[in-house]
Parts: C-alpha cells; sequence; structure tokens
C-alpha cells in the first residue's frame, strides 16, 4: 500500500513538472482537476451555461481502474478568475 502511494506522489510531482515545463499552444490554464468525470462534466456544463468554453485532459490510467491519474479542467487564462468563483458559487470547486 506505501508503495502504491509512493507511486501516486511521484506520479503527481510529474505530472506538475510536465505541465510547467511544456505549457500548451492555447493561452489556458488549469483550474481544477479530479477524479471523477460526473464532477467535472458538471462544472463544464455550468461554464458553458455561463458563456465559459472549457475543456479536460484526461490523465485518468485506464489500464489501474482509474485509480492513478485524475482529470483536469482548462479554461482560457482571461477567463480563469471569473470560472473559479462560477465554480464556488455553484458549490462545485471548494476555496
Amino acid at each position: 500500500m506505501v508503495f502504491l502511494f509512493l507511486l501516486l506522489q511521484l506520479y503527481t510531482l510529474l505530472s506538475l513538472l510536465y505541465m510547467q515545463s511544456n505549457p500548451n499552444t492555447m493561452d489556458n490554464t488549469m483550474i481544477w482537476f479530479s477524479i471523477s468525470q460526473l464532477k467535472i462534466k458538471t462544472a463544464q456544463y455550468v461554464l458553458s451555461q455561463m458563456g465559459i468554453e472549457s475543456h479536460t485532459v484526461n490523465k485518468m490510467d485506464s489500464a489501474h481502474a482509474g485509480l492513478f491519474g485524475d482529470i483536469e479542467l482548462h479554461v482560457d487564462k482571461q477567463h480563469e478568475e471569473k470560472a473559479r468563483k462560477i465554480l464556488i458559487e455553484e458549490g462545485i470547486l471548494e476555496e
């Protein structure tokens, strides 16, 4: 069990380093991540209703039944603050 925990921590660290060293060509930023596809889809729907485009990056490891990784929600940098505020007001994202 400790091995899985350490492996997950290593994966998270490597993911963060990769994101910092390889910025997307689009001018966007990650505003939230979750292991729940339902929560991510709900957040996407709420943002779309408010006129904010978003996209997801699924980093779940399908070979391990969702034990490793997460799903990231990205929006354009110019909408980051507004998107976070909306998701907090809707109770999807915690402060």
